[in-house]
């Protein structure tokens, strides 16, 4: 299984902006079967950035998905809808799993942290490998079930790690854990060189419907 992801910038009301986003969400899970989780990014984005997350079966998964949705009214009426709100074009992406994390979607209210970097020309074994160490550390330290996952296209070598609280306390909590650990500051120095430099970034989200 893979992670879709269509991520939306959206400009306007929260009280209207919001309820549509999750109005949308809940036809297309409804229409296609699949659970689908609708994330509200509150840092390391614009504001009004959205994310819509379902687990697929590779690229006929994404393809049987929009084969659901072609042609269908009332999917079209609701996008529509929202098209005045939206922000420039919505961006997909695919990611693979690479330690096997994350096979179920987090349930409404929980918090995601999303970190991202670029793998160096010539150390994909050694990231890669570092990665799941990192992952394994933080589940260790916090008992925050982290998925580390390789992205499929864009970016070349582009990785992200995903680590799901289940609320903002819990949050605060694991990350008074981990920031308070010398053996994860120990890991975190021994990345130099592994990726490339500036290219790391870090997005935290709540799921709301």
């Amino acid at each position: 299984m893979q992670s879709f992801t269509r991520r939306v910038q959206m400009s306007g009301p929260g009280s209207e902006v919001i309820p549509h986003a999750i109005a949308l969400r809940d036809y297309v899970s409804k229409k296609t079967g699949l659970e689908i989780g609708l994330w509200n990014i509150g840092f390391g984005a614009p504001v009004g950035t959205m994310i819509y997350a379902v687990r697929v079966d590779g690229l006929a998964g994404v393809d049987a998905l929009g084969a659901q949705l072609s042609g269908d009214m009332a999917y079209e009426a609701l996008l529509a809808k929202g098209a005045a709100w939206v922000v420039g074009a919505a961006e997909d992406s695919l990611r693979e799993s690479l330690n096997g994390e994350m096979n179920t979607m987090p349930p409404v209210g929980s918090v995601v942290t999303l970190t991202t970097a670029v793998i160096a020309a010539g150390m994909y074994a050694k990231a890669i490998g570092w990665g799941i160490e990192i992952a394994e550390h933080v589940l260790k330290v916090t008992g925050m079930p982290v998925s580390f996952q390789m992205e499929m296209f864009g970016t070349f070598g582009q990785v992200a790690w995903i680590g799901v609280a289940a609320n903002s306390a819990d949050a605060d909590a694991m990350n008074a854990k981990i920031n308070a650990d010398a053996g994860y500051m120990d890991k975190l120095g021994a990345t130099a060189g592994l990726f490339v430099d500036g290219m790391s970034h870090r997005m935290l989200g709540v799921r709301v419907a």
